[in-house]
């Protein structure tokens, strides 16, 4: 294939790309991925799987580096997630907590972040319940976080199956 006038430079195998890729994939249908990490290796080519993300989940490496963990979740129970799969020797780790749910912390952001009093947050709230306890707005937001949670509790158990 290197003497190919079809592919013996760069703008040549750009100009035959297509022809170049179903060469190159019939090729590689020859031989399993093991066997060619193998042949790669052994060549000292830099070369991994790429893995589904099954497979992902139950690499050893990951495995070893607890890159999928379970934490608790108030909606659905125990869940599993992904760490930062990017460790330092000697490096602080902290307890994973799950994500807050619409509205866990509205009263602390609106006194500590924004500076707002106890009165105007009471004030707020009054304002809520006059509106007969949430606005639509806000029960669309729940309803629309809840069908998220929902399906992501659905899929991970298949993904990352019982890591």
């Amino acid at each position: 294939m290197i003497e190919d006038a079809r592919f013996n430079t760069v703008e040549k195998r750009f100009q035959n790309k297509n022809e170049l890729e179903d060469l190159i994939e019939d090729g590689l249908r020859q031989a399993d991925s093991e066997d060619w990490l193998a042949l790669m290796h052994e060549e000292d080519i830099a070369a991994g799987p790429v893995h589904s993300l099954d497979k992902a989940a139950q690499d050893p490496q990951v495995v070893h580096n607890r890159t999928v963990f379970k934490m608790g979740h108030p909606l659905c129970g125990e869940v599993r997630a992904i760490e930062c799969p990017i460790k330092f020797e000697g490096a602080v780790t902290v307890a994973h907590i799950a994500p807050p749910l619409l509205g866990e912390h509205t009263e602390e952001v609106l006194r500590d972040v924004l500076g707002y009093s106890v009165e105007k947050i009471e004030g707020f709230k009054q304002q809520d319940k006059e509106r007969g306890g949430k606005s639509s707005r806000s029960q669309a937001a729940v309803r629309h976080c809840q069908d998220r949670l929902t399906l992501c509790w659905l899929l991970l158990p298949p993904i990352i199956g019982s890591a």
